[in-house]
């Protein structure tokens, strides 16, 4: 599961249960963050054991990204 964009990247490594995000996350409101609300819906859905978000690569995270996860 992976969603890439020019400005940012996140994707979920299901072998490590890691999502990691890089980049810049400056998306204007809850509507704009629903692709990546989805793929995290998606993961959870899945019931890892154990789940790591990885958030050391990113630049900038706005408020709306931080209501997000």
């Amino acid at each position: 599961m992976e969603i890439r964009t020019q400005d940012y990247q996140i994707w979920y490594t299901e072998e490590t249960s890691t999502i990691t995000c890089q980049g810049r996350l400056r998306l204007a409101g809850l509507e704009e963050y629903q692709l990546i609300i989805q793929l995290l819906d998606d993961i959870l859905n899945s019931q890892p054991p154990l789940l790591i978000l990885d958030l050391a690569g990113l630049e900038f995270l706005n408020s709306s990204g931080i209501n997000v996860f």
